[in-house]
């Protein structure tokens, strides 16, 4: 997973990284409004992030998902996107060995956008998270809660 983490530097990665629930629910309005343009980038940018935790599979499946996607409305990188991600996908490729990326990338290849939507909220953890941080309970709250 080094050559995945190694692609993104620091600062980018942590800033990215604060991202996540905004590219999650930046996707879910793409999604609804119909914009396939802003699906792709959240999907590419999610994929990234999964490549900057060591996450290399779920990245290939990511990235599978927005090619999916680019593919159904016949976009392809931008000129001045290419080289970043060619070297992401590149990268996650290293990590996950041919066989093990192509099937991770079939896998995304094959998902609706409600799917994609699914499986990135199901696997999020509350440490992701900015906007959603659990609450602490008080002492005195749990002990009300019990008398009450």
């Amino acid at each position: 997973m080094r050559q995945c983490s190694a692609v993104w530097g620091t600062s980018r990665t942590s800033r990215v990284m604060r991202a996540a629930p905004l590219l999650r629910e930046s996707l879910t309005v793409a999604q609804v409004v119909g914009d396939n343009g802003i699906m792709i980038h959240c999907l590419e940018d999610m994929a990234r992030i999964g490549c900057a935790q060591g996450l290399a599979e779920r990245a290939a499946w990511l990235f599978g998902a927005a090619a999916a996607v680019r593919e159904a409305v016949g976009a392809s990188p931008q000129l001045d996107e290419r080289a970043d991600y060619d070297r992401d996908l590149a990268a996650v490729r290293v990590a996950l060995g041919g066989e093990a990326f192509s099937a991770a990338w079939a896998h995304g290849q094959r998902l609706s956008v409600e799917e994609v939507i699914e499986l990135v909220s199901a696997q999020e953890t509350p440490k992701e998270t900015i906007l959603h941080r659990p609450i602490l309970h008080r002492p005195y709250e749990e002990a009300s809660a019990r008398l009450g």
